[in-house]
């Protein structure tokens, strides 16, 4: 019997296989750019509203286990606060470069003086629009 697939483990797979040969596409479709952000916040709440039906089942009048938990979900919180304010001001750093490779003024005036190697390291002549754009979004992606 060793290294043969047992009978189950094929009515197993019968059973889920039509989840994933109509689910793949059917996600594939659904999620998208657009909708991203919807997912991922129902995908927080669906976490969290788990975790609690999770909690009151199981843990029930623990005191020790209530007061771990609660430490552990304010740390999360604290953790999760500290990266939204970070993102936050490293996109406002990351504005100016965007609207300055999008075309906008800039405070500098070139001179006849003014080489490659004078200008900023990521304004070689190699260096196309498009590449400072698309390193301007990801710095604001972040």
């Amino acid at each position: 019997m060793q290294g043969d697939i047992s009978e189950k483990v094929y009515h197993c797979w019968g059973a889920v296989m039509w989840i994933v040969v109509f689910g793949a596409p059917i996600g594939s479709y659904v999620l998208n750019k657009e909708r991203e952000t919807f997912f991922r916040r129902l995908f927080y709440f669906l976490a969290v509203a788990q975790f609690a039906v999770f909690a009151c089942l199981k843990i029930k009048g623990k005191m020790d286990a209530w007061l771990v938990i609660f430490g552990m979900m304010v740390l999360a919180a604290f953790s999760v606060t500290t990266h939204y304010i970070l993102a936050v001001r490293v996109r406002e750093q990351a504005a100016p470069a965007l609207e300055a490779v999008k075309g906008g003024t800039t405070d500098t005036k070139m001179t006849k003086d003014d080489t490659p190697s004078t200008l900023s390291p990521t304004l070689t002549p190699q260096s196309s629009n498009e590449d400072l754009e698309d390193d301007a979004k990801h710095a604001m992606a972040v």
